[in-house]
C-alpha cells in the first residue's frame, strides 16, 4: 500500500537492519584489548552526527516535503501535500507549481483538480478555475468540497444562483462543513434571505463554537432582521 504514494520508504529497513546490527555487535565484541570500545565510541560518533544530519529535514512540513522534492522531484504527493500547506499559509502563489506539478503527474486527481480551482479563486483568476474544478466534479460527483469551491468561484463571477445551488449541493452531501454552511448562508444573507441564511449560521456556530466568523456572521444577520 505504501508504495501507491512513494517508492521509498525508510522505517522498512529498521527491522531488516537488526541482522546486521547484532552481527556487527558481534564482530566488535571480538574485537582485541581497547579495540573495540574505540571502534563502538566512533562508529556511534559518526551515527549520531548523521542522524542529527538527518533529523533536520524533519523540523516542520514544508522542510519535509521540500526535501522529499529534492531528492524525487516526480512525488506527487509531496507536490499535493505542500501546495496544501502553503494555501493553508496564505500563499496561493507559492502553492501554484505544486498543483499543477501534482496534475502532470496525476491528470485526473479529483483532489488536486479541486485545489486548483480553489488556488485560481484565491489569486483573483475565477474565469480560469471553472474547468478544472468541473472536471473534479465530473471524476467525484459527491466531492462535497469541490462543490463548495465550484460554488465559491461561480459567485466570484457573479452567477450567483448557480453559485448558492453549489453550496446547497455541498451541505447536502457533507451536512457538517462548516465551510459550505457558512459559504451557503453567506448566499442567501446577499439575496436579502435572512431567515432561510439564519439556520445555516447557528448550525455551523453549534459544529464550530470558536469559529469568530461563525458567530460575526450570525451577529449580523439576527442584526438585520
Amino acid at each position: 500500500y505504501p508504495f501507491v504514494f512513494s517508492y521509498v520508504a525508510d522505517h522498512f529497513q529498521y527491522l531488516a537492519s537488526l541482522g546486521l546490527f547484532a552481527l556487527a555487535g558481534a564482530g566488535l565484541a571480538r574485537l582485541p584489548g581497547r579495540a573495540g570500545p574505540a571502534t563502538t565510541a566512533g562508529l556511534a560518533l559518526i551515527f549520531g552526527l548523521l542522524t542529527w544530519n538527518q533529523a533536520g529535514i524533519y523540523r516542520d512540513s514544508i522542510t519535509l516535503y521540500e526535501a522529499t522534492l529534492r531528492r524525487n522531484p516526480d512525488a506527487w504527493l509531496a507536490h499535493h501535500n505542500l501546495a496544501i500547506i502553503l494555501c493553508e499559509r496564505g500563499q496561493p502563489a507559492e502553492a501554484l507549481p505544486h498543483i499543477q506539478r501534482t496534475l502532470a503527474l496525476r491528470p485526473d486527481y479529483p483532489e488536486a483538480l479541486n485545489n486548483l480551482g480553489d488556488t485560481l479563486r484565491q489569486l483573483g483568476r475565477p474565469g480560469e478555475a471553472l474547468a478544472p474544478l468541473e472536471r473534479a466534479l465530473q471524476l467525484r460527483p459527491k466531492y462535497a468540497e469541490a462543490h463548495n469551491s465550484h460554488g465559491a468561484v461561480l459567485m466570484a463571477l457573479g452567477r450567483t444562483d448557480e453559485g448558492r445551488a453549489a453550496f446547497e449541493r455541498a451541505v447536502q452531501l457533507q451536512p457538517d462543513y462548516v465551510t459550505a454552511l457558512l459559504n451557503l448562508g453567506q448566499a442567501l444573507a446577499s439575496a436579502r434571505l435572512l431567515s432561510e441564511a439564519m439556520p445555516h449560521f447557528s448550525r455551523a456556530v453549534e459544529l464550530d463554537p470558536t469559529n469568530p466568523l461563525a458567530r460575526l456572521q450570525l451577529g449580523s444577520t439576527l442584526a438585520m432582521q
